[in-house]
């Protein structure tokens, strides 16, 4: 009987947020396991910012899309016009927000992940908007309001919340009428014996 066990590892990859051009394609780890020796590991260098959308869900990589507002950083600084903001504010609409809910539908990240990847999106968008809005050209861009990165989901989570709160006031009250009732019945039942 054999007694070796096999661990198996997922493909891993260095991912660069930067679009750097001195970043190889690939680093070398070391891995050290002491007294057994050390083993160089070949590891992929992934630079994000090459990258669109559709490639990133394709490697269930979703949980970045946020960091799709990164590649207008450098053209809006250089360039602030209306017609780069309004990319970006497509960019952020129909790929990101998009990406992220579809991404909750096949299950690639939970909702909870979607919640907390809609406020880095929304963090990074302040961000870009209140640094660039000095600089002029995102004078239309609009402002992210409160709720203008839920998903569907999203609302109806919160729609649920709300009804279930009138649900447990409303039983408290029903209760109360309940109790109420039973005193008075009570009540007309001594009245009814002393007749």
């Amino acid at each position: 009987m054999d007694d070796k066990t096999i661990l198996k590892f997922s493909e891993p990859v260095v991912i660069y947020l930067t679009k750097e051009s001195s970043i190889p394609e690939e680093s070398v780890l070391i891995l050290d396991f002491g007294k057994q020796g050390s083993f160089e590991y070949k590891v992929e260098n992934y630079i994000y910012l090459n990258h669109d959308v559709i490639e990133l869900n394709q490697r269930k990589m979703g949980i970045l899309i946020p960091f799709q507002l990164l590649k207008f950083k450098e053209i809006i600084h250089k360039n602030p016009t209306r017609k780069n903001f309004e990319k970006l504010q497509r960019l952020l609409e129909n790929d990101i927000l998009k990406s992220i809910e579809a991404n909750v539908k096949v299950g690639n990240i939970t909702q909870e992940d979607a919640t907390q990847l809609l406020e880095l999106t929304r963090q990074l968008y302040k961000y870009l908007y209140d640094n660039y809005y000095e600089i002029g050209g995102c004078e239309d861009m609009k402002p992210l309001l409160d709720g203008a990165m839920e998903l569907p989901l999203d609302k109806y989570r919160i729609r649920i919340d709300e009804l279930e709160g009138k649900l447990a006031s409303e039983k408290e009250r029903a209760d109360k009428m309940s109790v109420e009732a039973e005193r008075l019945r009570k009540e007309l039942e001594e009245l009814k014996k002393n007749k």
